[in-house]
């Protein structure tokens, strides 16, 4: 099953992308927020929980097993949907993958800002991906990485290996990345509700062979102070320009992941579960950059356009 926004060519995402923001700030308002009526959901439709076995039989079908290495993008909702509490959705999948298996989910950071810059705390910023990740991280053995930017929270034996050399990193999903290394473990991505194009593994290519990206002023630079219980200390962070959201073709993109079957789908309870292999995928964009190709194909535009940040102005 593949959506059909997956079909839209690069400049059509680029006007949908122009004309959501101009949208989003033709309606902002003073005053609170009005927001659309939520559907209809009948009573008996909330009293149909998904059983714990049809859970596990679902991911054995995706061929996520015991002891594999898995990064989970799913929103609260969606596991509500199921009749499920996100707690215990949550052990449910460390259930699933076992003592052997590592469970990992992004929890990129809302930073704090003080009058001398940034501080990302390890231990207390909140993750701003969903209430499913910040319950993650929050969790007794959950270990987090050190980066301030698109940071992952993980569980498991590989945890180590996957968060403690991205401090070190220059950019949030370079080599040093959890999202890099998960394609050294053979790890396991999962989006349950959501489009492939929420998988943080998509960004890897891109800070990995940043020399060879050829997109001027792709990273900017911040100075932030990162904590933790042992230490405070500045660094130096890349991160990927605010302008270039307008310029990404990830429906694109991710319709050429179906074609070469690097993803596929199963639905269950009108929710899509959409998998794919980290290594892969990572090498599949690679050798995509390496040829000149990426997942912003329409950035040289911005040597006229100048779009700035999309999210100046918005912020209520």
């Amino acid at each position: 099953m593949i959506d059909k926004r997956h079909n839209l060519p690069a400049t059509v995402e680029f006007g949908m992308r122009c004309a959501m923001v101009a949208r989003r700030r033709w309606r902002r308002v003073d005053g609170p927020k009005v927001g659309l009526k939520p559907p209809h959901i009948s009573p008996v439709a909330k009293t149909l929980t998904a059983t714990a076995s049809s859970l596990r039989d679902l991911l054995n079908r995706l061929g996520i097993q015991h002891g594999n290495t898995l990064i989970v993008h799913s929103s609260a909702k969606a596991v509500e949907e199921l009749g499920w509490t996100p707690s215990d959705f949550l052990d449910l999948l460390q259930e699933h993958l076992g003592s052997q298996g590592t469970l990992v989910m992004p929890s990129h950071p809302k930073l704090k800002q003080l009058e001398d810059g940034e501080v990302y705390n390890v231990k207390r910023s909140p993750s701003q991906v969903g209430l499913l990740t910040e319950l993650f991280r929050r969790r007794g053995g959950v270990e987090r990485s050190s980066f301030p930017y698109s940071s992952a929270a993980a569980s498991g034996p590989n945890s180590s290996y996957l968060l403690n050399e991205h401090e070190q990193s220059f950019a949030p999903h370079d080599e040093k990345s959890p999202y890099a290394k998960l394609a050294e473990v053979d790890g396991k991505c999962l989006c349950i509700g959501c489009p492939l194009d929420r998988m943080t593994i998509l960004h890897v290519a891109e800070d990995a062979l940043r020399d060879e990206l050829r997109i001027p002023n792709f990273h900017t630079e911040q100075q932030v102070t990162v904590r933790d219980p042992e230490s405070s200390k500045q660094i130096v962070a890349h991160t990927r320009a605010p302008w270039l959201w307008w310029y990404l073709h990830l429906f694109g993109w991710t319709s050429r992941m179906y074609r070469r079957k690097l993803a596929w789908d199963l639905e269950f309870r009108d929710t899509p579960w959409r998998r794919a292999d980290a290594r892969p995928t990572i090498h599949w964009m690679q050798d995509e950059v390496r040829r000149g190709r990426s997942i912003y194909p329409m950035a040289w535009l911005n040597s006229w356009l100048r779009l700035p940040d999309p999210q100046l102005g918005l912020q209520s």
